[in-house]
């Protein structure tokens, strides 16, 4: 069974990140799909509400499984055995960062590889951060992200 895993935050999940995991769902046996925390970033919803989200928006994709989890991507992908790590990429910026992510995650899981998939041209300009903007600013969320996210982002940011 070829078995690949997506991790992210996924705050919130968008249709750009949806378009990935449908592709992957059709190439790959298994995906998994890894909720987790950047030490980084401050999250608009909590990692409940992320998952959430994204078991709805996945609800038709049976062979689509969401975890949370708070560990290394390659600890927990030795741990599932995949075969491959999953990324999307819009742009150069995007590619550069997840080379560098692909590299250190080598360095942990030697016999993973990282296959990286572009985002759909539609989704390719925006990110969960820009999303939150156009929410804060009462901004037209259709066609960006599911239902669910936008009233959820609506209802964060005071809008109804």
């Amino acid at each position: 069974m070829t078995k690949v895993l997506y991790a992210g935050s996924f705050d919130p999940i968008t249709n750009g990140h949806l378009e990935v995991i449908k592709e992957a769902s059709s190439i790959f046996e298994l995906v998994y799909i890894s909720v987790g925390n950047n030490t980084k970033k401050q999250y608009t919803f909590s990692i409940n509400d992320r998952r959430n989200f994204i078991e709805d928006a996945v609800k038709n994709l049976p062979n689509v499984k969401i975890i949370t989890e708070d560990k290394l991507t390659a600890q927990l992908a030795n741990e599932l055995q995949v075969d491959a790590l999953l990324r999307g990429i819009r742009n150069g910026t995007d590619l550069d960062y997840e080379l560098a992510i692909s590299d250190l995650n080598q360095t942990q899981a030697p016999q993973i590889k990282t296959i990286f998939l572009p985002s759909n041209l539609k989704y390719r300009s925006y990110s969960s951060s820009m999303i939150k903007e156009i929410a804060r600013y009462h901004g037209n969320l259709d066609g960006l992200v599911t239902k669910l996210v936008a009233k959820n982002l609506t209802k964060e940011f005071n809008l109804l």
